[in-house]
């Protein structure tokens, strides 16, 4: 009988303190969600840098700090977006591939900023962009 009122006080207790859900931030008002199951993030200095989803920007990188939602750097202009993925935490920066017009699908880094947003390696070795000797001294 003690273990069935045990139990019984803790389930109450837990439902008592539960918190409801909260929305953070609506980043694509409407009926469209701004969130699906094949976008990544990842924890970065106590903040989350996310893919999202609105119908002004497309697919951008964001950030959510301070219980705000906000676009960290919007890549490829337009509503098609850069599509950031697999995003990957490295010495104080985070690496992910984005697309824009000019280099397609390329390496990109973000230190959490919009200044520090940034192309980091285009892998077509015959582009003016390419970057390959900052990939080798971040390696060595």
């Amino acid at each position: 009988m003690k273990f069935l009122l045990t139990c019984i006080s803790i389930f109450v207790a837990f439902y008592i303190n539960a918190q409801a859900p909260v929305l953070v931030s609506d980043f694509n008002s409407g009926s469209d969600d701004a969130f699906n199951i094949s976008n990544r993030s990842v924890i970065f200095n106590d903040k989350l840098i996310l893919t999202v989803k609105s119908s002004e920007y497309g697919e951008e990188i964001c950030i959510l700090e301070k219980n705000e939602l906000l676009l960290l750097k919007d890549i490829y202009s337009g509503t098609r977006g850069s599509r950031p993925k697999t995003y990957t935490k490295y010495k104080d920066r985070v690496y992910f591939s984005a697309y824009d017009e000019t280099n397609h699908e390329a390496l990109w880094v973000t230190d959490g900023t919009s200044e520090g947003t940034q192309l980091f390696f285009d892998p077509d070795l015959n582009s003016s962009s390419n970057s390959f000797p900052q990939i080798r001294e971040m390696i060595i």
